[in-house]
Formats: C-alpha cells, sequence, structure tokens
C-alpha cells in the first residue's frame, strides 16, 4: 500500500537544489525523503504508538481542520499547483 505526503517546503530554490542533487545521485526526490525520514527516525530512541499518541493526534488534526472537508481530489489540486508553477519557470 503507499501512502502520500504532500510536503510544502515554500521554498522553492531549496526544491531545486534536492531535486538537481537527486538526478546527479540517480536518486529521486521521493527516495532522498524517504531515506532521510528513516534516519531521522533511527537517530530517535523509539517510543511505541500508544492510545494516548493517537488521540493526541486527532486532537490536533480536529484543532487544524475542524469539521472542514477540502473540496476536490488532492491529485488535481496537486496537478494544478504544478502546472502554475510550471508556467512561472
Amino acid at each position: 500500500m503507499s501512502t502520500r505526503l504532500n510536503l510544502d517546503l515554500k521554498d522553492e530554490k531549496l526544491y531545486k537544489v534536492i531535486k538537481i542533487r537527486a538526478v546527479q545521485e540517480g536518486m529521486t526526490v521521493r527516495e532522498i525523503v524517504t531515506q532521510a525520514l528513516q534516519q531521522w527516525l533511527e537517530s530517535r530512541p523509539g517510543r511505541p504508538v500508544t492510545r494516548l499518541a493517537v488521540a493526541m493526534l486527532n486532537e490536533m488534526r480536529e484543532k487544524i481542520f475542524g469539521e472542514r472537508v477540502l473540496p476536490g481530489h488532492a491529485a488535481d489540486f496537486i496537478r494544478q499547483v504544478r502546472e502554475e508553477r510550471t508556467s512561472r519557470l
């Protein structure tokens, strides 16, 4: 099963540098991000996922989004943003 993570770096220059380095290394940005996240997790002592942790996550999600449901499909939104970004290049 594949899970999507939308990451807004808020720094287009950083993304371009990452993308160029990925190509130089023969990797994808996805592979680099996955590797970085795995290294980050391995560098920290593990904590088990508890019901309390899940409850805290749900509470934070509720605080941020409330009852809002984002309109449309995420793939359509991503496609639109990519097209806008490409048109500016």
